[in-house]
C-alpha cells in the first residue's frame, strides 16, 4: 500500500511538473527550485527508502551525471 501511494505521487510530481513548462499558464510558487533533475533526486529518495536500490541507483548516478564542482552539496549529500 505505501509503495504504491509513493509512486503514485511520483508520477503525480512528474505530470504537475511536465504542465509547469506550459507556457500558457503561471506554474505554482512552490516549483520555483524544482526541475527534472531535482524530481530524479526524489524519486531515487523514495525508491532508496522503499529500498529498491536497484530503480534508486541509476536515477541518481543519471542526475549526478550532470552536475559539475558548482554543486559540491549536492554530490556530498546525495553520495553518501
Amino acid at each position: 500500500m505505501r509503495t504504491h501511494a509513493a509512486i503514485r505521487a511520483l508520477g503525480e510530481a512528474s505530470e504537475a511538473l511536465a504542465q509547469s513548462d506550459d507556457e500558457t499558464e503561471e506554474p505554482p510558487a512552490y516549483l520555483y527550485w524544482v526541475d527534472a533533475g531535482e524530481l530524479q533526486v526524489m524519486e531515487s529518495r523514495v525508491y532508496t527508502d522503499l529500498r529498491r536500490p536497484l530503480r534508486a541507483v541509476p536515477l541518481l548516478r543519471d542526475v549526478l551525471s550532470g552536475y559539475d564542482a558548482t554543486h559540491t552539496r549536492e554530490m556530498a549529500l546525495y553520495l553518501s
